[in-house]
């Protein structure tokens, strides 16, 4: 807190409404910190890990299939007369799938998906 926001604070509260203020924002950084640690990747256990990665996977393929049920709506970009404008369509779709790759923090389990179809390829192209 700046020094003059203290100030201005000082001349409307005591100095037990200070302390409890101070208290409440020590207790608001821990929490805050507290939250950070749960989720971050190295302090996962690998059974969280794997809910949460199943739970994206899920999310992510159900809005998949709406977009691919919605995909008429970028043949608004395609004019028969300007052959560019099917590269703006394929542009948007692109950005929309990009989009549903990489909204809230789903890229880490998108990549860890897409390591395991890596490899599962990989074993496929071995045994055959």
């Amino acid at each position: 807190m700046s020094n003059t926001k203290f100030n201005k604070l000082k001349t409307f509260l005591n100095s037990n409404e200070l302390e409890e203020l101070k208290y409440l924002n020590s207790q608001v950084e821990n929490i805050h910190e507290s939250k950070k640690s749960k989720t971050d990747i190295m302090n996962m256990s690998l059974n969280v890990l794997i809910n949460n990665w199943a739970n994206v996977n899920s999310i992510v393929f159900s809005e998949i299939v709406v977009m691919f049920a919605d995909i008429h709506k970028y043949t608004n970009y395609v004019k028969e007369d300007n052959a560019n404008s099917i590269l703006v369509a394929i542009n948007y779709f692109i950005k929309d799938l990009f989009d549903i790759f990489t909204k809230d923090g789903r890229v880490l389990y998108i990549g860890l998906t897409l390591i395991l179809i890596s490899i599962l390829i990989y074993f496929i192209g071995i045994t055959s």
